[in-house]
Parts: structure tokens; C-alpha cells; sequence
């Protein structure tokens, strides 16, 4: 076998019987090549142990291979779904990720950062892909953005996002069809696209299955005061957990009178963080209080009981994102189905002492 570091195309060329155009093509992941062909050849290239020189490359083409992904909050479940995805996309493609945890007053470090290395592209994660003003910033420098889950459409980028108002619905109905009679549900970030459309579609899937709007209760994002960061930023106010904002979340649960049986949180971290506060005060989940949450990640099937939530593929919508901006061609705006995953956090709400049904 050749040194590896002076394998060539032609090398794998000949080695896989094809020509060294077909084989720059698969290298550099373009169009033209049928998938058998192209998975013969990367297994050619894996055996011979050929390593494609992406600065010379990057050089040639006017291309630093390199991604961003722009989140606020680095350390969420959310945001380390994204990355995997992202991650793995651009190994895929040959390209690097560059993740920013970006707040209002990093703009200008982000922008000087961009104008000294230049990217291929830009993945923002909500709420940062409504974030106005660095979306001008990257516009007016002519970088190809995605956007996760946007509020509001922006023709210059490119989307993704999935059917969050169909898996808010799927829980609205849940609820119904063991007989509760009243949810409450835990909002997430005001102005934030899947707040809105999980509020609404848990509301019309409750709704549908015969339960009375006005038997749900919103806890509100301006409900959660103690857990935001008492280091205040500029902008809207910073938790220093979602798992906090579930704990404040429930404290405020349980000072209502008459509370609902059954309880909808924007997210499994407010979910697992809600629950974690609940059970401390002696309630028992699902005898006493269903409990349900949106994201289906890891978090949701370690936690015990198991929490019943509805799954967003967020791995492969981050891969689709920059899958979008490794390749010009992709379509302009994705949006993925999302699963209902039962539980062990909801059951039939209990009836008072003596009662039977």
C-alpha cells in the first residue's frame, strides 16, 4: 500500500476501476455519482487511508469548509442535540463546526470573528434565529444562513423545523382520552415560534377531544422569576436552567387552589425540573398528577418514571440545516414529522378519597 499521505485520486481511481473525476466528485460530495458506486469508492478511500487536503482545497475554491452554529443557550438539551446533528453533517461533508453561545453583547466579537475567518454558512437556533439584528449583520456580509424553528419567515435563509403544533395536539388529546378534566400548561419564552404553536396546539387538541379551553391554565414565562439569573442581561431575562424554570414553575403549581390533574410542559427539561419539585412536595406522579413534555431527548427516557413526551427529530433537523448550506441545491425549508412516546408520567386522574368510578 501507498504512504498514505501521498495517496492520490488517481490512486483510488485505479484501485476502484472509476475515474479520477468520478472519484473528486464522491471527495468532494457533488452530485453524479449513483449511491453504490459512491459507497464502493468510500470504502476505497477508508482502505487506502486517503485524506483529502481541505486547505489546499479551500484555497482553490474560495471556501474555509468551515460551519457556525449560534445558540444563547450552549448548555441546553435543545442546543446538544443540534450540535450532534450539525456535527455530524459537516464530518460528513469534510467541514468544521464552530459553536458560538452568543448574547446580545457578543455581536460585535462574532461579527469580528467572521470578518477575520470567514464561514461557509450559518445554523441559529431559536430564539436566535429571530435575532434581527445579526441576521442583517450576516445578510449585509452575504453568508448563507438556516434557521431552526423561526418565529417569522425570512426570505433571505433557509428553514427548518417540525410540526410542533401537531405534537402539542397529541398531548391536548392524550390528556382528554384518560379522562382529565382540567391541564395546566407550562409556557416557554414569549414571542419564541414553538411557544406559541405548542400553547396552540396543545389548546385545539384538548379542545377536539372534548375538553373546555377554559379548564387549562397558563403558568406564565413571567411566572418563573427565581429562576432566572440574577446577573441580569441586556434583553430578555436568562434562566439559569430550564430544569430551574420547571422547579419555579411548579412552586407557583402548587400554590394554586383547585390544580389541574394533568400538566404540559414546553419542554422535558421544564418537565423533569417540574416533577423533580412536585414529588419534594409529597405529590406522587402519575397517581396524584400527569406530567408530560416536548422533545423526546435522552433526558426524557433516563428520568424515572420514564416521561411520556413527544419526540422531534432535532439530530437530523440540525443535519438537514447544514446539509442545506454544504449544498446549494438543497431545498430552501424542511419541516419534520414529530412521535408521540408514552411514558410513565401520565395516567387516569385520581378520584377523591371514597369515590369510585
Amino acid at each position: 500500500m501507498k504512504d498514505r499521505t501521498r495517496i492520490r485520486l488517481i490512486d483510488i481511481a485505479r484501485e476502484a476501476g472509476v475515474s479520477a473525476k468520478t472519484v473528486s466528485r464522491v471527495v468532494n460530495n457533488e452530485p453524479g455519482v449513483a449511491e453504490p458506486l459512491r459507497a464502493a469508492i468510500r470504502q476505497t478511500i477508508d482502505r487506502l487511508g486517503f485524506r483529502p487536503n481541505h486547505a489546499a482545497r479551500a484555497l482553490k475554491i474560495n471556501s474555509s469548509r468551515t460551519i457556525m452554529l449560534i445558540t444563547n443557550r450552549i448548555d441546553s438539551l435543545y442546543s446538544a442535540a443540534a450540535i450532534q446533528g450539525a456535527l455530524a453533517a459537516c464530518r460528513l461533508g469534510g467541514f468544521q463546526l464552530i459553536v458560538e453561545d452568543y448574547q446580545a453583547d457578543d455581536l460585535g466579537r462574532i461579527l469580528g470573528d467572521l470578518d477575520s475567518n470567514p464561514v461557509d454558512g450559518v445554523l441559529t437556533l431559536p430564539p436566535v434565529s429571530d435575532d434581527t439584528t445579526l441576521l442583517a449583520a450576516l445578510k449585509a456580509r452575504d453568508i448563507p444562513v438556516c434557521r431552526m424553528s423561526p418565529a417569522t419567515p425570512l426570505g433571505s435563509a433557509s428553514e427548518v423545523a417540525c410540526h410542533e403544533f401537531d405534537g402539542a395536539a397529541m398531548i391536548g388529546r392524550h390528556f382528554r382520552s384518560l379522562g382529565h378534566e382540567c391541564a395546566a400548561i407550562l409556557l416557554g419564552i414569549p414571542l419564541h415560534r414553538a411557544a406559541m404553536l405548542r400553547r396552540d396546539g396543545f389548546e385545539q387538541g384538548w379542545a377536539a377531544a372534548g375538553g373546555n379551553p377554559a379548564r387549562i391554565r397558563a403558568i406564565e414565562w413571567s411566572d418563573y422569576g427565581d429562576a432566572f439569573d440574577a446577573s441580569d442581561r441586556d434583553g430578555p431575562a436568562v434562566p439559569q436552567s430550564f430544569v430551574d424554570v420547571g422547579a419555579a414553575a411548579a412552586r407557583r403549581f402548587l400554590a394554586l387552589e383547585d390544580r389541574p390533574t394533568a400538566v404540559f410542559a414546553f419542554n422535558d427539561a421544564i418537565a423533569i425540573g417540574f416533577m423533580w419539585e412536585v414529588r419534594a412536595a409529597g405529590l406522587a406522579i402519575p397517581t396524584d398528577l400527569s406530567v408530560a413534555g416536548f422533545d423526546g431527548g435522552v433526558a426524557a427516557s433516563l428520568v424515572r418514571p420514564r416521561l411520556t413526551t413527544i419526540h422531534q427529530p432535532l439530530v437530523a433537523m440540525a443535519a438537514a440545516a447544514v446539509k442545506g448550506l454544504i449544498e446549494p441545491h438543497a431545498p430552501a425549508a424542511s419541516i419534520f414529522e414529530v412521535t408521540f412516546v408514552p411514558g410513565e408520567t401520565t395516567a387516569i386522574p385520581s378520584l377523591p378519597s371514597g369515590m369510585t368510578r
